[in-house]
């Protein structure tokens, strides 16, 4: 076993053994409705807030620059298509519209997973670049969007699926929200778009619409201010860019800090039980998606790209290698965290999902380096 695939089960194994521990304390001293407390909202959306910033401050800007071809359609209809796949199994499987919200909050590759990747022989130096841009920029973008798509999911069990809807007419008529969700996210990133105006007027157009439903207006009116919190926290990673942070492994340290803390919050939570069907189902449908979205992807960017560009030079091996680096970890905790007080189970179903995403990465990457290693 190689010192890569060593780590990356050892990094699994350690919060799965935090998650575990933060169980036995809850099990231990009866914790229990501690998702309903002022302080773990302050502290769910704090993680949040903390781990976009680190999302963003990660995010190499000439780099970025360089690849925005890829990383463009990659956080707009690569994480669209991610969350329709993800969103369409589970939902299928299991008949729930909260799964409407759980698939956005899968989509994302953990940039902490794929930062430890950079060492990696693997991986030639461009492809870790493209994929450490894509794991940077769709973090934002996934916080940004689930809770919208909370919003809208409450709707829709209001509406169309209590009176018996088809899920095939909810999910196109949910398709084209979910895209310009995105699109306004992606837009936020960026400077002319500090003032969040249009975010805004989609949260009224969406508050006037349901002033019927108490349920969603309440769910709408209790997301809107974080909303616009998380908003501030990314463009703040953006442009404010301390350099004691980036001096040693600081920033490596404090992300990890905030991960351990929010595994252990996680575990706690654990003490009603894993949603094992639903869990199983999104970690497979998450890992999946990523291998189809890679390859539509790189194939878009290339056809995108004037004949010679940079982007036409990547080869189906990098592909691959794109396509199999579906990890979940830090932003895909805290926004199960963080959905757990409007969403029971959330959780129960993500953690679950997060295991099984990133034992199927193991699985699939061991795999491929062997076929590969055969071939050459």
């Amino acid at each position: 076993m190689k010192a890569a695939e060593r780590a990356h089960l050892l990094r699994l194994a350690v919060l799965v053994a935090i998650a575990l521990i933060g169980l036995a304390g809850a099990r231990l001293f009866g914790w229990s409705g501690v998702e309903h407390s002022l302080p773990y909202v302050l502290v769910a959306s704090a993680l949040l807030c903390f781990g976009l910033y680190m999302a963003v401050y990660g995010i190499d800007k000439f780099e970025a620059r360089l690849h925005w071809r890829i990383v463009l359609i990659a956080v707009t209809v690569g994480v669209l298509c991610k969350y329709l796949i993800i969103f369409l199994a589970a939902y299928m499987a299991t008949s729930n519209w909260e799964y409407a919200v759980l698939g956005m909050s899968v989509a994302q590759i953990d940039p902490l997973s794929v930062a430890a990747l950079q060492g990696d022989p693997r991986m030639n130096p461009r492809t870790k670049t493209v994929l450490n841009m894509w794991a940077s920029f769709d973090d934002p973008m996934t916080a940004l969007a689930t809770p919208f798509i909370l919003g809208l999911s409450a709707s829709f069990a209001n509406q169309a699926f209590a009176d018996g809807t088809k899920w095939t007419d909810a999910l196109i008529d949910l398709a084209p929200f979910a895209l310009a969700l995105l699109v306004v996210g992606l837009v936020a990133l960026r400077r002319r778009m500090h003032d969040m105006r249009g975010t805004r007027g989609l949260m009224h157009k969406l508050d006037d619409s349901e002033k019927a439903k108490g349920t969603v207006a309440s769910v709408v009116g209790a997301i809107s201010a974080p909303l616009r919190l998380y908003s501030i926290a990314a463009l703040i990673g953006w442009f404010v860019r301390p350099e004691w942070l980036g001096k040693g492994r600081r920033a490596e340290l404090l992300t990890n800090t905030a991960l351990y803390g929010a595994t252990f919050l996680l575990g706690i939570l654990l003490a009603g039980g894993v949603d094992w069907k639903g869990g199983l189902v999104l970690g497979a449908a998450t890992y999946a998606s990523q291998i189809i979205v890679a390859w539509l992807v790189m194939w878009s960017a290339s056809r995108m790209g004037k004949e010679g560009s940079a982007t036409r030079s990547f080869s189906a091996r990098d592909t691959w290698h794109l396509a199999l680096a579906q990890q979940n970890g830090i932003t895909a905790i805290v926004l199960a965290l963080n959905l757990e007080p409007f969403i029971d189970g959330a959780v129960a179903a993500v953690s679950l999902a997060i295991v099984v995403a990133n034992l199927l990465n193991f699985a699939c990457n061991w795999a491929f380096d062997r076929l590969e290693a055969r071939r050459a």
